[in-house]
């Protein structure tokens, strides 16, 4: 009887080791046949295809609002900024306002309290 020495076997585990993962490796060649390759192909072409024409369609519906926007940014490009303090009296006026009609039309009533 043969005894193998701890080299001898471990070389013979790796060499075990080795055959199962080459065994184990998948088969460079395709499985699928001329025909199926083919109509792969052909639904790849079909799905960039809708995709190159619904982003078409997206940037053409974005279009007008982007010129819209960038024609405002000119327009507020040369526009002078009101002070805080003017800011400030166009919010009390318009506060005021909105305050004058609710009350013709009857939506809230002023009460005075105090010394207002």
């Amino acid at each position: 009887m043969k005894t193998e020495t701890k080299s001898e076997t471990k070389s013979n585990e790796r060499a075990r080791l080795n055959m199962l993962i080459k065994s184990a490796k998948p088969d460079p060649g395709s499985a699928l046949s001329e025909k199926q390759i083919a109509v792969l192909k052909t639904a790849g072409e079909v799905v960039l295809i809708t995709a190159a024409v619904a982003g078409t369609l997206m940037l053409g519906a974005a279009l007008p609002g982007i010129f819209k926007a960038v024609s405002q940014l000119r327009r507020y490009k040369y526009q002078t900024y009101n002070s805080r303090r003017e800011r400030l009296n166009q919010y009390e006026k318009a506060i005021r306002r909105s305050l004058y009609y609710y009350k013709s039309q009857n939506y809230i009533d002023l009460i005075p309290m105090g010394e207002d």
